[in-house]
């Protein structure tokens, strides 16, 4: 049987061309798996990003809400000490027009006079209270911590008669009110001492000096157990004194006053703000051994 050449070479050619159609499916297939892998693994990766997006947007949420709260707080805080002390100025009022009516008027009325000083005396008991509040807990907590401040003083501000200050005085002049103030602050004389700063600010609001001052009135009353008049003080320089250098030293008593009242809460809210805010301070540092004594 003879074999003609020229069928020989279409057999040969057709066996090559399906050879090449099989081959050429294969590496498609598998060029499209490595297309589809490849997708699978970008959009893995896009969704990652998205959810580590998401997270900082919540932290970022949650840390505006807190610090909204604190301040909101502060407020309230400030709105509530303003009107016991109101309170206490009308009664004081009307004892000096009870005074001057009974020395006129009949024996009786004296009995007012002493009703009336004895809801002083009650309000001014509420108003100490409220200050100098502090939690078995916090009272010991305080030692452990460096930098600490005395012990709190249990008695009432003496009064104190008004500085006169001349405001036409040179800065000289005016820088010896200030150190007038912060002498009577180291020497213990805390309400006196806060008469001269306050004077010195309403007249000088705006000196290098008056964040000091703002600070040294927050340490007075921080010194006497007073401490949400501390922390509404130590948040004047914090609101009003952003750049000054005494911003981190006012949070960290702000929250150690709070911490004192008992309020844990907003102290770490503050400890943890002047962390951030002000790393390489040394009142960061204390903070942080702050936070570990109040289990953070």
């Amino acid at each position: 049987m003879k074999i003609h050449s020229g069928s020989l070479t279409k057999t040969a050619l057709a066996a090559c061309l399906l050879s090449a159609l099989t081959l050429g499916g294969c590496v498609t297939v598998d060029q499209n798996q490595a297309s589809t892998t490849s997708r699978e693994d970008i959009v893995a990766k896009l969704q990652e990003e998205v959810q580590v997006l998401k997270r900082a947007v919540d932290e970022h949420n949650t840390r505006q809400a807190t610090e909204v709260a604190l301040s909101e707080r502060v407020a309230q805080l400030g709105a509530r000490v303003d009107q016991m002390d109101q309170e206490v100025k009308a009664l004081k009022g009307k004892v000096e027009e009870l005074d001057i009516r009974s020395r006129q008027a009949a024996p009786q009325q004296s009995q007012g006079v002493e009703g009336i000083r004895t809801q002083i005396a009650d309000l001014a008991t509420r108003i100490e209270s409220l200050s100098t509040q502090v939690t078995p807990r916090a009272q010991d907590k305080k030692g452990k911590i460096e930098g600490q401040q005395p012990e709190a003083v249990k008695t009432a501000p003496p009064v104190v008669p008004p500085v006169a200050v001349d405001a036409t005085k040179s800065g000289e002049e005016t820088k010896k009110l200030y150190d007038t103030g912060y002498n009577l602050y180291r020497q213990g004389k805390y309400a006196e001492g806060r008469q001269a700063l306050e004077e010195y600010i309403k007249y000088y609001p705006d000196t290098p000096l008056t964040d000091n001052a703002h600070f040294w009135i927050g340490e007075s009353y921080y010194n006497e157990g007073q401490y949400e008049k501390s922390i509404l003080a130590y948040d004047k320089i914090v609101r009003e004194f952003q750049k000054g250098d005494k911003v981190p030293s006012a949070l960290l008593k702000q929250a150690f006053a709070f911490d004192a009242l008992g309020d844990q809460l907003d102290a770490k809210i503050l400890l943890k703000k002047l962390i951030k805010e002000y790393s390489d301070s040394e009142q960061a540092a204390v903070a942080k051994r702050k936070l570990e004594v109040l289990g953070e």
